[in-house]
């Protein structure tokens, strides 16, 4: 791929360096003298006998007539990307982050990946950084997913004996500045479930309730069937398992994004709606000719089919009243709200990271230790309880000093510090 003079002066003004630039985009390099010619080996043509063959040629080899393999410190990050995404995909990595990382890799310039590992450098990183950053209007979030790929990768290289040392840990990623989470008003969403209840399909108010009222994400509710729903007993609850996803036009039906099972509880509404809602489409299937089972979806595609409803569509559904009413929110922020409105009614993190499903309680701190207004106006409280003052001509009792912090105490009548002459 050809580089104009105009682009690499581009690059030289936006500050990367002359030399790297043209080579991540894939020219040439001009070194201004003749290329060296390589030279070719000729099989001997001398006669048997002429002269003692050496000790190096007189030995057998397997391998003489075939194409020798490449030492794996020549190989290039092109290809040692392809032996490290078929790494992660044999030892069980999910279908949805294979398909995000190879999106990544596909999207390198052309001249990054047929670099040598060997002359991979932290500097070399540094120009690719600047270059996705400048030339492709990328965010810095986003190059920080190159890094993290490229990091993996070129750390199972050092871990395969390819490479000494991880030249992408010794670089400078560019710095992602954290967004603070704004979960949406409860009376906005109450009115976008009036407005979805009113609707020509009802049955979405019921799936916008249900990701309000667990926090699940939208492919864990369209993958959600009647035998994992638990409402006609003392405690309602759903047990989630796997979620849908679409990928290249293809829906999959897989695991949760943590590959784990967890059972959430229902408010007596929210189960309610999802009895209403189970007798409907039982009816509704009885009529298409495909009586209601629990093996069936809770949300089908279709009435009385054995499809999952894409989640596009609930995303879909959610923004036609959201625009129609003027409400700026996601569907994905129903689960936001279920966290701001435990955590700042004070539940246990344990117990907020366990219904969203977060692999561990960092996940959550990490996200949502911003939204918890109450529990810090509770902890002034307490500390403010204190270090207040009794008032005026008033000293406290016994008992009131021994419910005081050690460190606040004063000490009882008639005792007195005294010091030490020297």
């Amino acid at each position: 791929m050809a580089v104009s003079a105009a682009s690499r002066k581009e690059h030289t003004d936006e500050g990367l360096d002359a030399r790297e630039a043209p080579r991540l985009l894939g020219a040439p390099r001009l070194r201004g003298r003749r290329p060296a010619h390589r030279q070719t080996e000729v099989p001997d043509q001398s006669v048997p006998g002429d002269e003692a063959p050496s000790a190096e040629h007189s030995r057998p080899s397997r391998h003489r007539g075939r194409r020798r393999r490449r030492e794996p410190k020549k190989c290039t990050v092109a290809e040692l990307l392809d032996a490290w995404l078929d790494h992660i995909e044999h030892v069980g990595r999910s279908t949805s982050t294979l398909y995000g990382y190879r999106r990544l890799v596909r999207q390198l310039p052309e001249g990054f990946l047929g670099q040598p590992l060997a002359k991979v450098t932290p500097k070399v990183l540094d120009d690719l950084y600047r270059l996705l950053s400048k030339k492709t209007s990328r965010k810095p979030a986003t190059v920080l997913r190159y890094h993290s790929v490229l990091r993996a990768a070129f750390a199972q290289a050092v871990r395969w004996g390819w490479l000494d040392r991880n030249p992408v840990a010794r670089a400078t990623p560019p710095r992602v500045e954290q967004v603070e989470t704004v979960p949406p008003v409860v009376a906005d969403v109450l009115r976008v479930l009036d407005a979805a209840a009113a609707s020509r399909n009802p049955e979405n108010a019921v799936v916008f309730r249900l990701v309000a009222a667990t926090g699940c994400r939208r492919g864990e509710v369209c993958g959600l069937k009647w035998s994992a729903v638990d409402i006609d007993g003392t405690v309602p609850r759903v047990m989630i398992r796997r979620g849908v996803l679409d990928i290249q036009r293809q829906r999959i039906v897989r695991d949760t994004k943590n590959h784990g099972v967890r059972w959430v509880g229902l408010d007596p509404e929210t189960a309610e709606l999802l009895r209403r809602h189970r007798d409907r489409s039982f009816e509704l299937g009885e009529v298409a000719g495909a009586p209601g089972t629990a093996d069936d979806f809770v949300f089908p595609r279709s009435p009385g089919s054995d499809e999952p409803l894409p989640p596009n569509r609930i995303g879909q559904a959610w923004r036609r009243p959201c625009r129609q009413l003027g409400v700026e929110a996601r569907l994905h922020d129903l689960r936001h709200l279920q966290a701001s409105l435990l955590l700042d009614a004070g539940e246990a993190i344990t117990t907020v990271s366990a219904r969203l499903g977060h692999r561990d309680t960092s996940t959550t701190l990490k996200i949502y230790s911003h939204l918890m207004p109450g529990a810090d106006q509770r902890a002034a409280g307490i500390v403010g309880e204190a270090f207040a003052r009794p008032p005026a001509g008033d000293s406290p009792d016994a008992s009131q000093r021994s419910s005081m912090p050690p460190g606040l105490r004063s000490p009882p009548d008639g005792w007195t510090l005294g010091c030490v002459e020297r």
